[in-house]
């Protein structure tokens, strides 16, 4: 062969060995996403949003991450991109690790989280919803998926910005994973009232920063307390993370003499043995034998999430992992900081039986509506003829309502033009409370001249649970936690409280399916399907959603599935990643929900309401 030739070949062949090159590297076991955004239309811009995630990334790399980085000082950022991002790292179907950072403005609507890109809030669809992405996460095969937000979650009230669309950044598979997936979710901020309505100016200028890099410090100064040697080597496991966060991020906050505590969020699935980065150091050893231990780490600030837990042990329930055990004074005092409070729980105990509340109608079926005045009522079939008999003073008389026996959905107006829509539910008496910013708590209860109305003491002991459940479920900390093991024994222990004598109690059966399907268990949201079905002979919306039976379905007057909507206001953010359609007005009305635990709808909405079940 000629020299000439020879050469032309290997020029020719040269693009071929270079694709080869490239594309012979094994695919990757574990990567990462990250997402630094300092400006987001017209909020305020944030200094430290991009530095902080572009030093994550560089930290990830040297722990062996593929690391894709989307950073808006160098172009705008969008959802798409991330989508992508993501489906190309799930494709080979290798990964065993997938961390997904964001840094920037974040915010909450309806129970629901959401992160915002660049053209937000102009671009309704330029941010991404993070409770829809987790739900989509759980339905691929990496074993353990991480979700870290060093974003205020501030309301949509104090951003002006109602009406985003948040898009998903994980790809919808339609159904579970062949594997276990344990997601693991760090949030910089509490959910809940008193973190969320921090005017947005000040977590800018006050919150910005002290995250990510306590998060960072938790790797490279560990305390003995935090590392464990998995494979011969010293790791920081996700499941020790937590108590570090929140006495760290605590600590820094108020050594900036930030007025308003900023306490982080964790929730970890996995095990012990599941990390995302090396301990670089280690503490010095105590100096020689008999040397006195070294201290133990501070102990961690107290949180909403351990008043919660502490009102459910003392109704006999506690679905969290273990908790360290709060005082009397502890209590007392996270209540006066965290707005979780005891006396909140009382108040929500109204639902036990009173001497001036009807407990039972000749027709067995109505409703009794606390802190509003009713105006009207309206239903979704005729044959439930719904009588207002009393319209309560929203003080001291409460309102009563008069049904049918007959399974429907109930649209009750209040004076001020807002309104709920709940299930009727044959042979039960509900309990409406409205409180400002909508319904705070239903509770339904078999009419006394029901055969399946249980004993007075248990009465008693339910209405202590309701009560915590409910309030847990406010401030959104009602959830199952832990390790696999623990979340196991978290939902016996569930499956058993919401069964009162051989029933399940409708209410505690809707909050136990939100716990099961925000904990990955489909197992258990089925099984509660199935007990609901068999003791009311139809499906209660949330739970029919969540169990995905409505797929794919849009929903029909057929008294199969009631209502038409979801009962609990979290329960819209879930609709689009289970398949779930309503109908047009329906959906339209969805734009005027108000902020309450309870989906309530502003008055624009229960006018749209009221007109489509005239039409039905």
């Amino acid at each position: 062969m000629k020299r000439r030739q020879f050469l032309a070949m290997m020029g020719a062949t040269a693009p071929l060995v270079a694709w080869r090159r490239v594309y012979s590297q094994p695919a990757p076991t574990r990567a990462a996403v990250v997402i630094g955004i300092n400006k987001s239309g017209t909020l305020p811009v944030l200094n430290a949003a991009v530095s902080g995630a572009r030093e994550v990334s560089t930290w990830l790399r040297a722990e062996q991450f593929d690391v894709r980085e989307f950073f808006d000082d160098k172009q705008p950022v969008t959802a798409g991109a991330i989508f992508k991002a993501i489906d190309d790292l799930l494709q080979p179907g290798t990964l065993q690790q997938l961390i997904v950072y964001f840094s920037g403005h974040g915010f909450q609507v309806g129970f629901g989280e959401y992160w915002l890109l660049s053209d937000a809030p102009h671009d309704p669809n330029a941010s991404i919803s993070h409770r829809e992405s987790v739900e989509l996460a759980r339905r691929t095969d990496v074993p353990n998926i991480v979700f870290v937000s060093d974003a205020c979650r501030s309301t949509a009230d104090s951003l002006g910005m109602h009406g985003l669309s948040g898009q998903y950044i994980f790809p919808n598979t339609g159904s579970a994973g062949r594997g276990r997936v344990t997601i693991d979710q760090f949030f910089a901020a509490l959910p809940g009232a008193y973190s969320l309505e921090v005017p947005v100016a000040d977590s800018v200028a006050k919150h910005q920063g002290i995250y990510t890099a306590a998060l960072l410090d938790a790797y490279r100064r560990p305390d003995s307390t935090m590392v464990r040697s998995v494979g011969g080597v010293n790791v920081v496991p996700n499941r020790l993370l937590k108590d570090y966060l929140l006495r760290e991020v605590s600590r820094r906050a108020q050594a900036q003499s930030i007025r308003l505590t900023q306490r982080p969020e964790s929730r970890v699935e996995s095990d012990d043995s599941i990390y995302i980065g090396r301990a670089a150091a280690l503490p010095p050893l105590p100096a020689g034998p008999g040397a006195p231990p070294p201290p133990p780490p501070p102990r961690r600030p107290a949180t909403i999430t351990d008043v919660a837990n502490a009102a459910l042990d003392s109704a006999g329930l506690t679905t969290a992992a273990p908790n360290f055990w709060l005082s009397d004074d502890e209590v007392a005092a996270l209540d006066d900081t965290s707005g979780f409070s005891t006396q909140r729980v009382a108040r929500l105990g109204v639902t036990a039986p009173r001497a001036d509340v009807p407990r039972h109608f000749e027709t067995k079926t109505g409703f009794v509506v606390f802190g509003a005045e009713v105006a009207g009522l309206t239903t979704s079939r005729p044959e439930m003829n719904a009588e207002l008999l009393e319209n309560g003073n929203g003080v001291s008389r409460p309102a009563v309502l008069r049904l049918r026996p007959v399974r429907g959905t109930l649209l009750v107006r209040f004076k001020d033009g807002s309104g709920a829509v709940v299930a009727s539910l044959p042979e039960y008496i509900g309990t409406m409370i409205v409180g400002e910013a909508g319904v705070v708590d239903v509770s339904y209860l078999p009419s006394l001249n029901s055969s399946s109305y249980p004993g007075d003491s248990d009465m008693r002991r339910l209405d202590q649970l309701r009560a915590s459940v409910a309030t847990a479920a406010q401030y959104g900390v009602f959830r199952l936690q832990g390790s696999p093991d623990e979340r196991k024994e978290g939902a016996e222990k569930l499956a058993t409280a919401i069964r009162v004598m051989k029933s399940v109690d409708p209410t505690l059966g809707l909050y136990a399916t939100y716990a099961y399907s925000d904990a990955g268990m489909p197992q258990q949201v089925a099984s509660v399907l199935d007990a609901m079905r068999r003791d009311l002979n139809f499906d209660l919306f949330d739970v029919a959603m969540l169990a995905r039976v409505l797929a794919g379905r849009r929903w029909e007057p057929d008294g199969l599935v009631e209502p038409f909507c979801p009962m609990l206001t979290q329960g819209w953010n879930l609709l689009r990643v289970n398949d779930a359609s309503l109908p047009d007005a329906v959906q339209s009305a969805g734009a005027h929900l108000r902020g309450s635990l309870w989906t309530t709808f502003a008055a624009r909405g229960i006018v749209l309401l009221e007109d489509f079940l005239r039409r039905q």
